[in-house]
């Protein structure tokens, strides 16, 4: 079921091959940055729509985002779902940090307003419309970002717990999701480095 509607190598350049990501045109910047946090993260669409900026920061030298609900808003899906997840270095060469610099808000995305089902809601409704004028199917949404970083990591053959602490995912173990948690963020750090994305030109 991870694998079912993953998006393959070719979803992912024709994904990335739009013009938002190839001429950098797009009405809002998480049009931009959404894709390609999904995609190098694995985290769900409403845990990138409500970070804030002091969300993400430096652990150990390494840049992370910290998925939580310690500001207002923000949600959990459950316990799991708090979570330390290092930045991908396409992510940084892209011009990630730059861009957070860049925002005069506390929030990263401070265009997506909160309602009812978070923060979520408007990027739900324009991903569903650019990925169908790209040809996708219901088969294909969002959430299939994530499914590609499961996927990839299993093709890779990274150890379920490591995958688990990137995903937010349960283990069903006790011994493991009750004192695991917490494993070295480079340890980490080498696991996101792992997934591949078709190259894109830099900001």
């Amino acid at each position: 079921s991870e694998a079912k509607n993953a998006y393959t190598k070719t979803d992912l350049q024709k994904i990335f091959g739009s013009e938002i990501h190839t001429k950098r045109q797009f009405k809002h910047p998480y049009y931009y940055w959404l894709p390609l946090l999904a995609s190098l993260t694995g985290a769900r669409l409403n845990e990138l729509c409500q970070l804030y900026k002091s969300d993400v920061r430096q652990r150990d030298g390494i840049w992370v985002i910290e998925i939580d609900d310690r500001y207002e808003g923000q949600k959990l899906k459950n316990l799991t779902s708090r979570r330390v997840i290092p930045i991908h270095r396409q992510l940084i060469e892209l011009g990630f940090i730059e861009y957070l610099h860049s925002v005069k808000h506390e929030r990263v995305f401070p265009e997506l307003k909160d309602s009812r089902d978070g923060f979520g809601s408007a990027a739900s409704k324009w991903y569903g419309r650019f990925k169908s004028k790209l040809g996708f199917s219901k088969g294909h949404d969002f959430h299939s970002f994530r499914h590609t970083v499961a996927t990839q990591f299993k093709q890779k053959q990274v150890s379920h717990i490591v995958a688990g602490a990137i995903l937010g995912h349960t283990l069903n173990n006790i011994t493991y999701d009750r004192y695991g948690k917490e494993l070295d963020v480079s340890q980490l750090q080498e696991v996101i480095n792992l997934i591949e994305l078709p190259r894109l030109t830099k900001i």
